[in-house]
């Protein structure tokens, strides 16, 4: 289209690990609604290239993983843990609203009632909708109403060292209490960098 911007297929290598393009512009969209100082601080981080791709790209394509690390890294070590959870708290939020899983949550929802364990139910397959070649999100819950632990395994090492994927992880099951309204906490009890490993115990109320 003359004079505008054309949104193309974003090229991978194969089929490297990545995100998709709507989950990293979620990120970034949330980064963006941080206070002036951290988000340019965030931001002046990031190559100029990448988010030139991201911008350039289809909602729906593959992202590469090596990229999207560069801004998730970047938010974890600027904004520490407890910021950089509720940034991911955002993008689950937007993410979950979205084409890509607001089906696929609302039939969770629907079919095992407005509670975190819904949600943790529905976890290991949303990942696979949003990630891919990026490890596998497990359901090791024993039955309890109000705690659900959730696993990560297989995360690339070469993407883990930085630990933004257990903090994105905890965040975004953080945003399963805010989904659902309840009251309730995300505790790490096992981060395994080296393994690209995490287990995570949620608890409400």
């Amino acid at each position: 289209m003359p004079g505008g911007r054309r949104r193309g297929t974003l090229r991978t290598v194969g089929s490297e690990p990545a995100f998709r393009v709507s989950a990293t512009r979620a990120l970034l969209a949330a980064i963006d609604r941080l206070p002036d100082a951290q988000r340019d601080e965030v931001r002046t981080g990031v190559p100029g290239d990448v988010l030139a791709q991201l911008d350039a790209a289809l909602s729906v394509a593959w992202f590469p993983a090596r990229l999207h690390h560069l801004v998730a890294d970047r938010s974890l070590a600027v904004l520490g843990e407890e910021a950089d959870r509720a940034v991911w708290r955002d993008v689950f939020l937007a993410l979950v609203r979205g084409p890509l899983l607001r089906a696929m949550a609302d039939t969770a929802l629907r079919l095992f009632g407005t509670t975190p364990r819904a949600l943790a139910r529905w976890a290991p397959r949303s990942w696979g909708l949003v990630t891919r070649g990026l490890g596998t999100i497990i359901d090791a819950t024993e039955d309890d109403p109000r705690r659900a632990t959730l696993a990560m395994e297989g995360y690339p090492p070469e993407l883990a060292a930085a630990g933004s994927y257990v903090t994105g992880l905890a965040g975004t099951f953080e945003g399963f209490f805010a989904l659902t309204h309840t009251e309730g906490t995300v505790h790490v009890t096992r981060a395994d960098t080296a393994r690209g490993a995490a287990t995570f115990e949620l608890t409400w109320r």
